[in-house]
């Protein structure tokens, strides 16, 4: 997100950070990051809500401080994290380590919100896990069912291997087995691959 500046030039290991708008910044603490320092700089409080003011309770070594004097008028943007555990779990349950052992599913994502305030933040975050919190499940079926054509939608449930969700039929192809016994080969996946996709879900959701 965006930020506001600070006042004077900041020394490692300071343990408070002069800045010209104190209301960029949450009075509970938070984390910053620096165009000088490049590393995330946290703290704990401002000494005032609104103008003029200080971070404070920046650790004065370590994770979270200040390693490299920042400069006078430096920007200080707001860094949110935000995560999905429930999205995080489902995740490690399917992406298993070499040992068969459950993951810790977590996927990380940067993005930019430009003069974004920490709410702002927040909501842009929320929204993109919203859209990509879940696994792309793809695979191939075999079917003797007529109806499978490209659009339909399945329900693919396995319950072994932790999944259960709906998926988009991409693509049919059928194998005459015997004289009036057809065989389907059905592609599915739960990405939203074209046109007739969106439609479907689309159409569902209405």
């Amino acid at each position: 997100g965006s930020g506001a500046n600070t006042t004077a030039v900041i020394a490692a290991g300071s343990t408070s950070i002069s800045v010209d708008e104190c209301s960029w910044y949450s009075g509970a603490g938070g984390s910053v990051i620096s165009t000088t320092q490049g590393t995330v700089i946290t703290y704990t409080g401002v000494s005032a809500a609104s103008g003029p003011g200080n971070l404070t309770g920046v650790p004065a070594s370590g994770a979270g401080s200040v390693t490299v004097a920042l400069k006078q008028s430096d920007t200080l943007n707001n860094w949110v994290t935000v995560n999905d555990a429930a999205a995080q779990a489902a995740l490690g349950a399917l992406e298993k380590d070499q040992n068969g052992s459950t993951t810790d599913g977590v996927h990380e994502q940067y993005l930019s919100v430009s003069n974004g305030t920490i709410a702002q933040c927040q909501q842009a975050a929320n929204a993109e896990l919203s859209a990509y919190k879940s696994a792309v499940v793809s695979g191939t079926l075999w079917s003797l069912d007529g109806q499978m054509v490209p659009g339909k939608i399945l329900q693919i449930a396995l319950p072994v291997r932790g999944i259960n969700v709906e998926v988009t039929v991409q693509q049919v192809d059928a194998k005459l087995l015997n004289p009036g016994r057809w065989e389907y080969q059905v592609t599915f996946a739960t990405m939203w691959r074209n046109f007739i996709d969106v439609m479907k879900r689309a159409q569902k959701a209405a």
